[in-house]
């Protein structure tokens, strides 16, 4: 769902209206593209976190989909570089000093399951 304008678009459609207005309406106008600019800014760093958080969810799931993305072109270039950089940087500082049975990250060739950690209750 697209907004009807853009943030850039919204801020600049408000400075335009600058020009033949009151001193009161032209601090609204700054106030309302600060709100824009604001609230732009708030959502793009919310799908950066939730990006992060579940890299390999949406990596999987692009992976999975040829239709529908859910991430735009940068934000899975963004995704797949950051995956990446832990991997390596993981393998290079902690996972090649562990034994070879825990020096995987793969989460489907692990063999322990939540259920198989559980110590059963007597």
């Amino acid at each position: 769902a697209e907004w009807p304008l853009r943030p850039g678009e919204q801020c600049k459609v408000t400075e335009d209206n600058f020009e033949n207005a009151s001193p009161f309406a032209v601090g609204v106008h700054q106030l309302e593209i600060q709100r824009i600019k604001y609230m732009a800014t708030d959502y793009l760093r919310t799908r950066i976190k939730k990006i992060e958080k579940n890299t390999e969810y949406y990596l999987e799931d692009e992976k999975d989909s040829e239709t529908s993305s859910k991430l735009s072109p940068a934000e899975f270039i963004f995704a797949r570089d950051l995956y990446r950089n832990t991997h390596s940087y993981l393998n290079e500082v902690a996972l090649k000093h562990m034994p070879a049975a825990f020096q995987n990250l793969d989460k489907k060739e692990k063999s322990t399951d939540c259920d198989s950690a559980l110590i059963p209750l007597l």
